[in-house]
């Protein structure tokens, strides 16, 4: 049986209408959603008028979420091991795969630095994203305008060999896991 189309916004009351001259209809499932979760708000429905007085706060509180997301994100990368030695000492680990990143130096020392973390960055994000955990083997090859960083991405079995720096860094990236699944379902409707 359908749904049957309500006459007047369920949040506000204001009158539901699509005309030449105007139009006020409610929002879809997700749009609501995003405005009820955000917004700290539990309605069934919003129209375009009190959509508008809604969405400033929720975007407000979706953008601190995203911040303090992508902040944990990055401290917990920047926690992950890059080591040049190619089998770390008391480390049990199973290899996943070669990580490699590329970027571009003008070939002063800021930009040296500059495009050496750059690089650091993107092949921790590559192991991440193959459940890695440290990078082992880690080579930088300067070309004439471009850095190249490669190594191999791991699993370590035995975290416990890891610093207190990483282990509290990805303890704080984990506990986040429900916010990154709400910003993701998000997303698409915020671009």
């Amino acid at each position: 049986m359908d749904k049957e189309t309500p006459e007047s916004c369920p949040n506000c009351g204001s009158e539901l209408n699509r005309s030449i001259l105007s139009q006020n209809l409610l929002l879809g499932e997700l749009k609501t959603r995003f405005i009820n979760v955000f917004a700290k708000k539990n309605k069934d429905g919003y129209c375009g008028i009190c959509a508008l007085k809604a969405l400033p706060d929720a975007n407000r509180n979706y953008k601190y979420m995203s911040e303090r997301v992508f902040g944990a994100y990055k401290n917990y990368l920047s926690s992950i091991p890059i080591l040049t030695i190619e089998n770390p000492d008391k480390w049990e680990y199973e290899i996943l795969g070669v990580v490699t990143a590329r970027t571009f130096i003008v070939g002063n020392e800021e930009s040296m630095k500059k495009g050496e973390d750059q690089c650091f960055f993107k092949i921790r994000e590559a192991a991440n994203s193959l459940n890695g955990n440290a990078i082992i083997g880690v080579s930088i090859v300067y070309g004439l305008q471009v850095m190249t960083v490669y190594g191999t991405a791991i699993n370590v079995l035995n975290e416990d060999v890891f610093s207190e720096e990483y282990k509290i860094a990805k303890r704080k990236y984990k506990d986040l896991k429900e916010s990154r699944d709400l910003l993701e379902e998000f997303k698409k409707i915020r671009k």
